[in-house]
């Protein structure tokens, strides 16, 4: 639903340095809409090392 609501980015959209790197292929957006990822399945990969250097022990 978010992908297609004009005011998305507003709503919840994080763009502080974990989230433009936790994904392989960071979200991108064009006139406040996200671009729905082309990826299998959510269409978004975790970068795995990004994600284990965040885990709390």
């Amino acid at each position: 639903m978010d992908a297609c609501s004009p005011n998305f980015v507003i709503q919840e959209a994080n763009q502080d340095p974990l989230h433009k790197t936790i994904f392989k292929e960071p979200l991108a957006f064009e006139d406040g809409f996200i671009i729905p990822p082309t990826g299998p399945g959510l269409g978004i990969e975790l970068d795995q090392d990004v994600v284990k250097s965040h885990f709390v022990t």
